[in-house]
């Protein structure tokens, strides 16, 4: 998601923002997956009771991380942008959109929006189709090894990937 929306990936040097930013998204998943964000859903009020809010809260503080970080992001795209040079992410087309069309709709606080947006939806649906494929390969061991032979004949056994984060 990263490469489509910004253009790199986190390359090995850069380690620690990559799992800086991991941390965030899980803290963030495990605040809002809890059983008590049903009950502020049904009865809202339960956000302002104090004790009963802590859940809240939580997910609040953590929801506040993701945003600050994906707003750094957007922010250093914003910075660097030449509306000259030609538009290869997501976060370009977006800007020079924006520029461009004087007076429209866009802006770059709704492009932090876009952004939060596009990198919990690309992941959550990544993640999930992982997950399935590798049930039904592990259901399905012909599949597994018909999914080999074609990696082996299209790549082959020599070649090897660099690791990208």
């Amino acid at each position: 998601m990263n490469k489509v929306i910004f253009g790199y990936s986190y390359p090995f040097s850069d380690a620690h923002r990559f799992h800086y930013f991991i941390d965030i998204l899980v803290n963030f998943f495990q605040s809002i997956m809890g059983r008590e964000m049903l009950y502020y859903g049904g009865w809202p009020f339960l956000m302002h009771v104090p004790y009963l809010n802590v859940s809240y809260l939580r997910a609040q503080r953590e929801m506040g991380k993701y945003f600050e970080f994906i707003a750094s992001e957007v922010d250093r795209q914003v910075a660097e942008f030449n509306p000259q040079a030609p538009m290869t992410t997501f976060v370009q087309a977006y800007l020079h959109e924006t520029y461009s069309n004087s007076g429209g709709y866009l802006s770059v606080d709704q492009l932090h929006c876009v952004v939060s947006d596009f990198w919990v939806a690309g992941m959550e649906t990544v993640s999930i189709l992982l997950r399935w494929a590798l049930l039904y390969l592990m259901r399905h061991p012909e599949w597994q090894a018909r999914l080999h032979a074609e990696i082996d004949r299209v790549v082959g056994r020599d070649r090897w990937a660099p690791t990208y984060f």
